[in-house]
């Protein structure tokens, strides 16, 4: 651009970005800080509408089945969240009573229809190809299955 004496000036122009970074490192660490308590919200909790009753309100401890396999080839099923007492199914000539066990956990699953995990605990002296042959038993009456390895 040419000012009255012929002479061009040159416009300078710098953007101070020092302000953008300081929001955007405010804005990173909240994110960060609120990310924290999302799990918070997904608590299953029970709130009535404004003039409406609480109606019979879900059950917030889940039912699960833990399964032990014992040193004497017998089972020990505990149910978790009900007042099913505990069951013990005795060897069967000196293995495995599967045919028993999937009856009973068949029936479990019946009766319990909230019922979200099965869990079947074995100690490290059960070989590996015992614990997979029980796995593949519980599998055929309940599909949601997941397996503890170890001592109790």
């Amino acid at each position: 651009m040419k000012m009255r004496g012929g002479k061009s000036r040159k416009f300078d122009f710098h953007l101070n970005i020092v302000p953008i970074i300081d929001c955007l490192t405010i804005l990173i660490t909240f994110m960060l800080a609120s990310g924290v308590y999302l799990s918070i919200g997904l608590l299953p909790v029970g709130v009535a509408a404004p003039g409406e009753s609480l109606k019979e309100q879900t059950n917030l401890h889940p039912i699960k089945i833990d399964v032990e396999m014992k040193l004497d080839h017998s089972f020990l099923i505990k149910v978790k969240g009900t007042s099913v007492p505990e069951k013990r199914i005795a060897a069967s000539a000196d293995y495995w009573n599967m045919p028993e066990m999937v009856q009973t956990l068949t029936g479990l699953n019946q009766s319990l229809p909230k019922l979200e995990q099965l869990t079947l605990i074995a100690s490290k002296e059960i070989s590996y190809q015992q614990v997979i042959d029980a796995m593949q038993n519980m599998k055929k009456s309940i599909p949601k299955l997941e397996v503890q390895l170890g001592g109790f």
